[in-house]
């Protein structure tokens, strides 16, 4: 978890100081292994890590039947990322859902990044259509469900952990409630 925050405050601090990827990752290396280290093993422990993480990438087993329900019934789908685009389309892409997406919205080539709203709508423009006609489901309450609710989409909160509630937000805690 601690990584997880450190990734993400790092990954805020870079998009507002233009770094790249690669200076993003280092880092991020350098925060966790301390800023002794040299870029080479920066890199080289960036690499270790991004393998092992790939490696792990596998869909919920919700995820790949609620897509095919929802495109069956001709819905446009979207999805919005932070991130840094190719790694985000290769997680797509190994995760076997990248196809059911109309719309991509990756914030590295937006300069902008979840709870922004203006990622939300961003990627309401780019689907062609309004925010208050769309839903947002997403499992970071703050950074999806509510960013989405105040850019004034209806966010859904996928509450996979536990059985928690938000007076303010539809909740679902697997997407055959989403569904159903």
């Amino acid at each position: 978890m601690v990584t997880r925050e450190i990734y993400h405050n790092n990954y805020l601090i870079s998009l507002l100081k233009g770094l790249s990827t690669l200076e993003r990752n280092r880092m991020l290396m350098k925060d966790l292994f301390g800023h002794h280290i040299s870029n080479e093993i920066a890199d080289q422990k960036i690499n270790d890590f991004l393998k092992l993480y790939k490696q792990n990438w596998i869909p919920f087993h919700d995820v790949i039947p609620c897509l095919e329900q929802l495109k069956s019934k001709q819905l446009n789908l979207g999805i919005i990322c932070n991130g840094d685009y190719d790694r985000q389309v290769d997680k797509l892409d190994t995760l076997g859902v990248k196809q059911y997406f109309d719309v991509i919205t990756i914030s590295n080539q937006k300069g902008l990044a979840k709870p922004n709203k203006h990622i939300f709508l961003e990627a309401c423009n780019e689907a062609n259509i309004k925010a208050e006609q769309s839903y947002y489901i997403g499992a970071n309450l703050v950074y999806d469900a509510i960013a989405s609710k105040n850019a004034g989409m209806n966010g859904i909160w996928l509450n996979r952990k536990n059985r928690t509630t938000y007076d303010d937000l539809n909740v679902i805690h697997n997407l055959n409630d989403l569904i159903n």
